[in-house]
This record gives C-alpha cells, structure tokens and sequence, in this order.
C-alpha cells in the first residue's frame, strides 16, 4: 500500500467522521516506517478524549 499524504489522512478524521477500518490502516501504514523522534511527535500529539481520535499541530491546536 502507498503512503498516503498527511492532508488525505486528516480527512479520515474530520469533526463526525468515522473513520473505516481500511482508513486506520493507512494511516498506521503511513507512519509506520518512523522512528526516533519522528514519531515521538507523532504521537505526542494524538489525543483520544471521549473515544475520538483528536490530532494536534506544533501549536496544541486541534486539526483534525
């Protein structure tokens, strides 16, 4: 599966979207080539509040 691009990804998890199960897998293939501090800022700023996925930019502000 190609990577996909960041915009592509943050449409899966837009404000009442839910994501389908093959849109978590590309975004978990997209990234899963990262390590180090690559995805200790990916991960930094994934946010589950309430059972939604929330992702933050540099900023803290939310982006998706």
């Amino acid at each position: 599966m190609p990577r996909k691009l960041i915009s592509e990804l943050k449409e899966y998890f837009k404000a009442t979207k839910r994501p389908t199960e093959a849109q978590f897998a590309d975004l978990l293939d997209s990234y899963a080539h990262l390590s180090g501090p690559e995805l200790k800022r990916i991960t930094n700023n994934i946010n589950t509040e309430n059972g939604y996925l929330k992702l933050r930019g540099m900023d803290n502000s939310v982006v998706a």
